[in-house]
């Protein structure tokens, strides 16, 4: 596949799954915007993928937080000239069960799992129809449809994901 003139934003860009796909991205020629909070990471992935010829560019972002997500997809917009593919792979993992878990862990992990896509969709999805339409992509796991032991908050999280992969695409199939 070839993503000449698409602009692709990668949520967790900076490392993992996400560094992968940007690099993947940029190499098949789209334009690449990195959304992390790894500083140092996120602009090391963006430097290199500029030194191999790829345009690149990191945006800091605690995707939890509405505004920073939203001023960062406006930058993408003004800046790279539109958004056409979101792909939401930011996401960390925790173990605990259900007495184990502290709220500081749940809330961290439904806030870096759930409500960073939710967030990023919501923001990008008026430039994705505004370009003509595109894809979003949500990075889930095997634990979106069945459940470990001890990993509740992440097993809740991507069973989460995989409700509002289909939530969005009933609401926006057409776009």
């Amino acid at each position: 596949m070839d993503f000449t003139n698409k602009v692709i934003i990668v949520t967790g860009g900076a490392s993992g799954i996400g560094q992968a796909s940007a690099r993947e991205f940029a190499e098949r020629h789209g334009a690449v915007a990195i959304f992390d909070r790894n500083d140092q990471a996120g602009r090391e992935t963006a430097e290199a993928l500029r030194g191999a010829g790829h345009t690149a560019e990191y945006f800091h972002v605690d995707l939890a937080v509405s505004a920073q997500v939203e001023q960062a997809v406006e930058q993408v917009a003004a800046r790279m000239g539109g958004i056409d593919i979101l792909v939401n792979v930011a996401g960390i993992q925790r173990y605990g069960t259900g007495v184990t878990t502290s709220e500081a862990e749940w809330d961290e992990v439904l806030n870096a799992n759930v409500r960073s896509a939710f967030l990023a969709s919501k923001h990008a999805i008026p430039h994705i129809v505004r370009r003509g339409g595109g894809s979003i992509v949500i990075v889930g796991s095997v634990q979106s449809m069945t459940a470990q032991r001890n990993s509740m908050a992440y097993v809740v999280s991507k069973h989460a994901l995989l409700g509002l992969t289909r939530s969005m695409a009933l609401d926006f199939a057409a776009d």
